[in-house]
């Protein structure tokens, strides 16, 4: 039933399932509250449409706690910035539907009083500071949680972190180090610059005053973007930079579209398409002094407007679709140009008042995720950061905050989870074999991603060479001779030796025990970085990225069936590593243990008694085709 204004009292009507409010600026408030009595006993649902020529139901919201006995109330859709102390009033509510409220900033302790609450709806709520978002995001027990521990003090922190990305040698971690220093910074007048520019990623810490942000530097090689999904979180502050003498060069060479695209949106789609409710990214253009001033000008102008039109082709895409079940990007939704004056930094070789200007607005932007969190939470933060090791189990962590601050496994989980969207620590507890596993020095993973991704060719390999010492692992012994052949093999066909794994990581990461080793296989096989093992003893794995171009003769026989799908990319372009992890995906699905895998670059094939597969996916340039093949041969008779 609809509430329309002009409509007669309707009182003691009792088998309603649902009243919906509209215009309610034409009604006085005391005449809203009357028809709140006269449906005291309702018990399905309420539903407030605001419209947009009316005063908002919000203005009425005291009045619902007339409601005593409702259990459906759904407030979508109106301008509510924080839920009124008498929704505390509804004991018997079991869903609360508060999604496009954007203006939502605070549901309030009386959420603790609702003991049937089961489902509280809260998409596109991001605006919400108490609890946190990601707090809120973990659902109503999490939400609970959070207010009853509230209750014993609170601290303020900053739920963020800021996402560097560009391509290699843009000058990112040449910017962070200066943001860091106040100073300007150069890596490359740096005496071992290779120590700081070829992680996968870094994480920095940089002082703004009393407070703190964390600069998550990505490695620009296309090697490392596996490791972007691993810490990039929607309430990153993104910063995207760009070298512009490169993108000059790259404009005479391809052309001014394909550049942007290849220096800017490629990057973009790290953020945007896992995260479509990012803010908007700051611009910085670096390397200013290798052009001369009017080179530079006609540069950033044609970067600028080849930006503005590649994000006016992907927003029509968006419109040509009939489907309206897709995540928009809302950065690319305004009419305004895609990167405005104040949101530009022009930096050199020399310190400049861009830095302060950059320091400024990243601080401003901040603002949004500075929230009260319980104090305890904060004390369990600071319990992790005196331990020693690298990781720790979460039962091992139970017991250590269960007794020095009493905290119990449900809470903690609340905790940990607000901690890893936090950016202060990985825990995936959503992934089987890594959910046992809080890692509260990221370096961990880090250096376990930098054993196989390097962009230094050869030249690590001979490092390793010169620091080689046999020893024996649970698989085995590696002398000399069984090192170089398994380097060879590794480098020549994708395929790693689990002894070769097992000594990399022993020598250069945290993860030094047979049994921590198992960990950093789970890490690199959950998130399909490598694939295996490929034989019934365990001891080989394929890591797709480094296996050669697919070059042999696909096999051919009379009985052959081909089977060839082409995809037409628009819009931002997949990353690169979306075709190694489906290559893993493909092998996770087909092989078996009497199949012998024989992979290639973005692609692979299985060979068996019964069938043989060889999809192969071709990725040439963004916003071409992508073509896969399968071919499914069947065995010959003997």
């Amino acid at each position: 039933m609809r509430w329309h204004d002009g409509m007669p009292w309707i009182r003691g009507t009792m088998d309603l399932i649902s009243l919906q409010i509209c215009a309610v600026s034409v009604i006085l408030s005391f005449e809203i509250e009357n028809i709140f009595i006269g449906f005291a006993d309702l018990e399905i649902s309420v539903v407030a449409a605001s419209a947009n020529d009316f005063v908002e139901f919000t203005t009425y919201l005291f009045c619902v706690g007339k409601l005593k006995m409702l259990k459906d109330l759904n407030l979508s859709s109106n301008k509510i910035d924080k839920l009124p102390p008498e929704i505390g009033e509804l004991k018997e509510l079991v869903t609360l539907d508060l999604t496009y409220n954007y203006n939502l900033i605070a549901l309030g302790s009386q959420i603790l009083s609702l003991s049937n609450l089961r489902y509280l709806w809260l998409v596109d709520c991001a605006s919400l500071q108490n609890p946190p978002w990601i707090v809120a995001w973990q659902g109503v027990s999490a939400i609970q949680q959070y207010y009853k521990d509230l209750a014993g003090g609170k601290e303020k922190m900053i739920s963020a972190t800021v996402a560097v990305i560009g391509q290699s040698r843009s000058g990112k971690t040449s910017l962070i180090k200066t943001m860091q220093k106040g100073s300007r910074i150069l890596t490359e007048n740096l005496s071992s610059p290779e120590q700081i520019s070829t992680k996968v990623f870094n994480f920095e810490k940089v002082s703004f005053g009393e407070r703190s942000l964390y600069f998550i530097d990505f490695g620009g090689q296309e090697i490392y973007h596996h490791a972007y999904r691993l810490t990039l979180r929607e309430n990153c502050i993104p910063v995207v930079v760009v070298n512009m003498d490169m993108y000059v060069k790259e404009s005479e060479r391809v052309g001014p579209k394909m550049s942007v695209r290849a220096l800017f949106f490629d990057w973009m789609a790290h953020l945007y398409i896992a995260h479509p409710n990012m803010l908007p990214p700051a611009l910085v253009l670096t390397h200013k002094d290798l052009l001369d001033e009017e080179k530079f000008e006609a540069g950033k102008t044609k970067l600028l407007q080849y930006c503005n039109g590649v994000r006016n082709e992907i927003r029509d895409e968006e419109n040509q679709l009939e489907e309206a079940n897709f995540c928009r990007i809302k950065s690319f939704g305004a009419d305004t140009d895609l990167f405005t004056p104040e949101r530009i930094f022009e930096v050199g070789r020399e310190y400049s008042d861009e830095f302060t200007r950059l320091r400024a607005q990243l601080l401003e932007q901040s603002q949004r995720y500075v929230t009260e969190v319980p104090r305890l939470w904060k004390q369990v933060e600071d319990v992790m950061s005196t331990l020693k090791s690298h990781f720790t189990t979460f039962e091992s962590l139970l017991d250590n905050v269960h007794g020095s601050h009493g905290v119990v496994k449900k809470q903690l989980e609340v905790i940990i989870k607000y901690l890893h969207l936090s950016g202060k620590l990985l825990w995936y507890n959503d992934i089987e074999g890594l959910d046992q596993h809080v890692f509260h020095k990221i370096s961990a993973v880090t250096d376990l991603l930098n054993v196989l991704y390097d962009h230094d060719g050869d030249s690590k390999w001979d490092k390793r060479r010169e620091n080689f010492k046999s020893c024996k692992f649970q698989t085995g012994p590696l002398c000399e001779e069984e090192f170089e052949e398994s380097v060879s093999q590794f480098k020549a066909t994708g395929v790693i030796s689990l002894v070769l794994l097992a000594y990399l990581i022993k020598t250069e990461t945290a993860f030094i025990g047979d049994d921590e080793q198992k960990v950093a296989l789970a890490i690199l096989s959950k998130f399909r970085i490598l694939f295996g093992s490929l034989s019934i003893d365990d001891s080989k794995f394929i890591v797709p990225h480094f296996a050669q171009g697919f070059q042999s003769t696909l096999p051919t026989t009379k009985l052959d069936l081909q089977f060839q799908t082409d995809i037409l990319c628009k819009g931002l372009a997949l990353p690169q590593y979306v075709f190694h992890e489906l290559t893993v995906r493909l092998l996770e699905l087909y092989s078996d243990s009497y199949n012998t895998p024989l992979v290639h670059h973005n692609g692979r094939g299985t060979i068996s008694k019964k069938l043989s597969t060889w999809p192969l996916n071709i990725y040439e340039k963004p916003g071409e085709q992508l073509r896969w093949y399968a071919f499914f041969t069947a065995p010959t008779a003997d």
